[in-house]
Formats: C-alpha cells, structure tokens, sequence
C-alpha cells in the first residue's frame, strides 16, 4: 500500500465474514457487541426487545 511495502495475495481460502444470522442483529452490531457465533435464547430475547424499545422511542 503505502511505498510499495504490502502485497495483497492472490488467493485466499480462509473463513472470513460473521456467522450466517449475524447480520440481521443489527443493534448488537451497532452496539459493538462481539458476534462470534449465534446467540443463545435468552441473548436473542434481550436484543429484540432492546430492538423494539428503539423503534418505539
């Protein structure tokens, strides 16, 4: 990138991405909450009402 220092490789077969899911738990996301895997129940429960208290306000 800058001088020349950094070369980008051509292939990469990593994972790379959240889960499948995560992005539809936009305020934890907005929140800066960590997503590395589906939450559990009661962390589902606590976001939608966390959601819906926003929309409502």
């Amino acid at each position: 990138m800058v001088f020349g220092t950094w070369r980008n490789p051509r292939t990469y077969d990593g994972p790379v991405g959240f889960h499948k899911g995560a992005s539809s738990r936009l305020v934890d996301l907005l929140l800066g909450r960590d997503l590395p895997e589906p939450p559990s129940p009661a962390t589902a429960r606590a976001s939608r009402a966390e959601e819906a208290a926003g929309r409502a306000a």
